[in-house]
């Protein structure tokens, strides 16, 4: 279980989105007690339904890697504010495709994607 020293650090950790941000993509946090959310989403363009099942499997492995990589980051960040190491487990995790423009005079079509990873700190 984490004291209120490290909850802190943690806050201070996730005080800001993690450094992919962008107009496109972005990856955030929320911390309750000791369960971690993790939240990828990112703004998506494919001209058919095929392409959208082909370019899923694109955005997936793009979320693990960021999700990674933020991870990796707060790690390291909370070693060095409270001098040890800290342990995730990841519990679940999920991701939806969410069309949010669609056009009968445009084949091209925008959507959310978004990933949910859900972990335990200790």
């Amino acid at each position: 279980m984490l004291n209120s020293e490290e909850v802190s650090a943690l806050g201070q950790i996730f005080n800001h989105t993690f450094g992919y941000s962008s107009d496109t993509m972005k990856v955030t946090s929320s911390l309750h007690g000791d369960a971690l959310t993790l939240k990828y989403i990112a703004i998506i363009s494919f001209a058919c339904e095929e392409s959208m099942q082909k370019q899923k499997a694109k955005y997936e492995k793009e979320a693990n890697d960021c999700i990674t990589d933020a991870l990796k980051q707060m790690k390291t960040d909370f070693k060095e504010r409270a001098g040890r190491s800290i342990k995730v487990t990841e519990e679940d995790r999920d991701d939806d495709l969410e069309l949010v423009s669609v056009s009968p005079y445009s084949p091209r079509k925008h959507a959310y994607y978004r990933m949910n990873v859900y972990l335990k700190v200790s």
